[in-house]
């Protein structure tokens, strides 16, 4: 502010001084220092120069800082935003759109920053700048100091006025933009039921009237704040007027001098933008107050109960006990009145309809949520009384719709275990928050032993190290683990002579085409060590393509890559980014799917020699990744596999030597680098043509790292694999054994699965629910949902809930669902996918299925061929795979007398009912000829009935064809 009084007293200075002053007022003396008027003039500007500069100066620091407490403000907002989402309640959660409230914690906190951070500087600043203006206009002259300040009391009065419609408006419009993203969401949630119902009219129809209501409200504060800025406009340039009518009075009459005026009205000029600035700033902090409350309206929980409970509480021995507790939610009374005493440890299963109240009840029990009336106590204690954390140790919940974050199996199993550290600690320090002793352990070593027997307990070892075996072996591996990793392989292979089950190999050999493995790998027979070999770069290297020019494989692998890419394009184009199961099929990233589809418009009709430069490389990179054996194109045939051959031994004589450093070739007695634990352990692939014995060699493989040691390798191997963004490389069944696995580990009083394992066939649970009852005798386990029969003697109590009330709260008799109809069958019919898709449309149960879903389940699918007298699914297996005969015929029979109920030949489904159930097989299919069929994996079959509601239709028409049939058998039974 003396900076800013001394830029409006120094103008004066130079013109009534410097400028004006008579040369017998020079030489002056200043500070001893002697000016003439020339360098008096001068002098006077640059210290103005440097009055602004300074004040620019200030203004900057200001700006920045401002900036920077908005930034640092709008982090606290978001986190107390945050805070408040976790602790909603799980009914808010139903009712409000995850849309919604990102928007509300982004796009409507972010304006609100930028005002926070100026809310105290800018009224400071623009207020005393015009204090100090106003100071120097009275010290001028007194008449001209009121003639400046006489309009501010009528825009003072007037401004507040104009701004509290333009508030209403305001508010209005948040109202009206929030229910358009309401709508929005909703659209895309329920977009298959618009699509169904051909509503797609009437939904515009309603956003039209939300965007209208938008626009009205919009204008109205647009044409608002237009009067407000006009009526500040007429005022500022009013006060001028009068002071060129009063100063000119005042300076004719010799009262005022005209330097005194110009400084006058240049100080005014600098009240005028401060005023203005303070009335914005006015304007900002209604606009924001406003924002701020419609903000924290939404994320207020009023429902909620103190979240700061005494610290002390800690539950006691003793039952887990209901009294008198009920919930309503919606108006609807979801527990009415219920009691009941659960014993810690025992095992409790509660079963009911879907609206019995036994979800809601779950969630009690978990202290996921409050009774409206009563109590639950856990130990005596009423849980309300317990801390977030106590609750979180004592209690583990799991339901059916689990959710898995981003990160490793290991970060996945271990969440539960995440606890702040003593010391601040960076988030990504993940060791530092995991609390060892709740997992019962002191060290990364003991949870490594508990995270083994929790794995053993749900039955995802085998899953471990299945991803274990997956994981890649590094060119810099441990010289004891490659060691280790051959002796198994040797260990492997005697176990594995003389086995028929052998024959689900298919070993790296240099005088065979191996059809399980790419081009690439078949041509090199090893694997790259870095980029210079990959796929994406081999059409580079001029020694390789020499290679393949002088065996005539250049123009095959061009047009093999053409089409190839034509398919992958068609196949996949449609799948969405996040849908990662699907995508991971594809050899070309969704990302690259223009740059594909314009090499192909390019080139469509060119011969293979015409096509060069990038687009070669692009199409040899697709044909050097193809697997015939996995991508089953029907692009690969006999003579090529010949060529292909006799390359590789021109490769490896002529070439492999002066790529050393660059080739790790397949050795029968070496590890080979850059390719999985696997294919290093079998010396080969399974072979994706033929599963049959994919279990026997499975278990060799295990008994040999066992045997080699590396058993607990592999499963660190495997703990430290993805899981996919929000678990999105998992199965259903993967996830809920997983989310019953990381309850497990934390050692919990209590574990609440509520559905949990409903993905999972009844044979599978009948399993998990009889290790629980055995290794975990301290536990109370308390199973909600249906009991199956063979399980219900684990159980200590089995309750039953009819409309929110518990019937009798005695034993009940609760048998599983049982399907009634036969399952999985066996693999494809053609030997492409163009042809296999081809015959699935021709199925009559699939005749109004997208063609790309058929394709789809033709890629996805793999082959498998049955002998007479080889059973396709065996009764009471689990459901793994859905078959579709494709060539042959099988009889469907079943019981202990297999009593032949049916027959089945080309394009007939096998186990799509119990894939969808998650129940096991009810029948036996025997091939009666050589069968062949598509197997189907059940998790990508899920996906594809979610994808597409044609075929989820076509099925239900088919199953629903079946029962007729039945019936009408039955029927025919009865008669005779």
């Amino acid at each position: 502010m003396p900076l800013l009084y001394l830029s409006f007293e120094l103008p004066k200075i130079i013109l009534n001084q410097a400028i004006g002053g008579k040369p017998s007022d020079f030489p002056r003396v200043i500070l001893g220092l002697s000016f003439d008027q020339f360098s008096y003039l001068l002098t006077l500007c640059a210290v103005l120069f440097v009055l602004v500069l300074g004040a620019g100066a200030v203004r900057y620091s200001m700006r920045t800082f401002k900036g920077v407490i908005g930034e640092k403000l709008l982090s606290r907002l978001r986190l107390d935003l945050y805070n408040q989402i976790l602790r909603f309640p799980l009914a808010r959660l139903r009712r409000v759109t995850g849309g919604e409230i990102i928007a509300m914690s982004t796009a409507e906190a972010e304006p609100i920053s930028k005002y926070m951070g100026q809310a105290v500087a800018n009224p400071t600043l623009h207020g005393g700048t015009l204090i100090t203006a106003m100071v120097f206009l009275f010290a001028q002259d007194l008449i001209l100091g009121f003639a400046a300040i006489a309009l501010f009391p009528v825009q003072a009065w007037l401004i507040p006025i104009m701004q509290r419609k333009i508030n209403v408006a305001n508010r209005g419009r948040i109202e009206s933009t929030r229910r358009f993203a309401a709508h929005v969401s909703e659209s895309l949630q329920g977009l298959k039921e618009i699509r169904a119902n051909h509503t797609v009219a009437f939904e515009r129809a309603t956003l039209t009237d939300r965007l209208g209501a938008i626009y009205l409200r919009g204008r109205e504060i647009y044409s608002r704040s237009s009067f407000l800025i006009f009526t500040n406009y007429f005022f500022n340039h009013l006060t001028p007027f009068l002071f060129y009518s009063i100063g000119g009075v005042l300076v004719l009459q010799g009262d005022l001098t005209i330097g005194a005026l110009v400084a006058v009205i240049a100080a005014f000029r600098e009240t005028a933008g401060p005023w203005n600035e303070l009335l914005e700033s006015y304007q900002d902090l209604q606009e924001n107050r406003l924002k701020y409350a419609a903000l924290v309206e939404n994320f207020d929980l009023k429902e909620d109960v103190s979240t700061q409970p005494v610290p002390t509480v800690r539950p006691g021995d003793g039952p887990l006990e209901l009294k008198s507790v009920a919930v309503q939610e919606d108006g609807v009374q979801r527990i009415d009145g219920a009691t009941l005493a659960l014993s810690i440890p025992g095992m409790t299963a509660i079963t009911g309809t879907a609206d019995s109240g036994k979800s809601e009840l779950a969630e009690l029990l978990a202290g996921l949520r409050q009774p409206d009336q009563g109590q639950v106590l856990i130990g005596g204690v009423n849980m309300t009384d317990l801390s977030a954390e106590t609750l979180g140790r004592a209690i583990a919940y799991a339901d059916a719709q689990s959710f898995v974050f981003s990160g490793s199996w290991f970060d996945a199993l271990v969440y539960g275990l995440k606890r702040p550290p003593e010391a601040a600690a960076d988030p990504g320090t993940q060791e530092e928050w995991l609390d060892y002793a709740q997992a019962g352990t002191a060290d990364a070593a003991g949870l490594r032993v508990k995270i083994r027997r929790v794995l053993d307990i749900t039955g995802l070892a085998d899953e471990v190290r299945a991803q274990g075996l997956r994981g890649g072996v590094t060119a810099d591996v441990d010289d004891e683990f490659a060691a280790k990793l051959l002796i198994a392989r040797r260990t492997f292979r005697e176990s594995v002579a003389g086995e028929v089950w052998s024959q689900g190999i298919e070993y790296f050999d240099a005088d065979r085409f191996i059809d399980n493995a790419t081009l690439a790998e078949n041509l090199l027979f090893g694997r790259p060590l870095d980029d210079t070999l990959s796929v994406y770069c081999l059409a580079d290297v001029t020694e390789v393509m020499a290679v393949v020019e002088r065996n005539g494989l250049g123009e095959l692998l061009i047009d093999m890559g053409r089409e190839a890419s034509a398919t992958i394009l068609e196949l996949f184009q449609t799948i969405p980014a996040g849908d990662e199961r699907l995508q991971r099929l594809s050899l070309i990233t969704p990302e690259d799917f223009p740059i594909y589809q314009a090499i192909l418009a390019r080139h469509d009709g060119k011969p293979a020699q015409e096509i060069i430069g990038d687009d070669r490389r692009r199409l040899l990179s697709v044909a050097f990744q193809l697997a015939p054996a996995h991508q089953r194109l029907g692009l690969v045939d006999d003579e090529f596999r010949t060529r292909l051959v006799a390359a590789r031994k021109d490769f490896m004589t002529n070439v492999a030597p002066s790529l050393s450093d660059k080739l790790d070739p397949f050795d029968p007695d070496m590890v080979t680098a850059n390719i999985t634990v696997q294919c290093n352990l079998l010396y080969g692939r399974l072979d994706k043509r033929d599963n049959r014995f994919w279990t026997e060699i499975r278990a060799a493989m295990a008994a040999a790292l066992d045997a080699a040691g590396l058993g607990e390798e592999i499963m660190a191997l495997g703990l430290e694999t993805s899981v996919g963004t929000a678990g999105g490389l998992l199965s259903s069944e993967q996830k809920q054994r997983l989310a019953v696995a990381r309850g497990l580990l934390k050692r919990p009083r209590v574990l609440v699965l509520n559905e949990a394992l409903s993905a999972l066939d009844v044979d599978d649970q009948v399993s998990l629910i009889r290790r629980l009852a055995a290794a975990t005798p301290r536990l109370g386990v308390i199973w909600v949902g249906v009991v199956p029969e063979d399980a219900k003697d684990s159980f200590d109590t089995i309750c039953v809930m009819k409309k929110g009330r518990f019937d009798d709260a005695a034993a009940a008799q609760v048998s599983a669902p049982s399907d009634g109809t036969a399952d999985d069958a066996a693999d494809a019919s053609r030997d492409t996918i163009k042809a296999e898709a081809h015959f699935l449309a021709s199925i009559p149960a699939l005749a109004n299925v997208r063609n790309d879903t058929l394709r789809l389940m033709a890629y996805a699918a793999e082959r498998r061929h049955f002998e007479p007298g080889d059973a396709l699914i065996r009764e009471g297996e689990k459901s793994v795979d859905v078959y579709v005969i494709l060539e042959g015929a099988a009889e469907v029979t079943v019981g202990v007398g297999s009593r032949v109920v049916g027959t089945a030949g080309p394009g007939a489904f096998m186990g799509e009912v119990a894939a969808i159930a998650g129940l096991p097989r009810t029948a036996t299919v025997t091939a009666t000829e050589p069968v062949t069929a598509l197997a189907l994996s059940r998790d990508v079959f899920l996906d594809l009935v979610q994808r597409d509601d044609g075929l989820g239709r076509a099925l239900l028409r088919d199953m629903a064809g079946r029962v007729v049939a039945l019936a009408g058998e039955l029927s025919a039974v009865q008669t005779r």
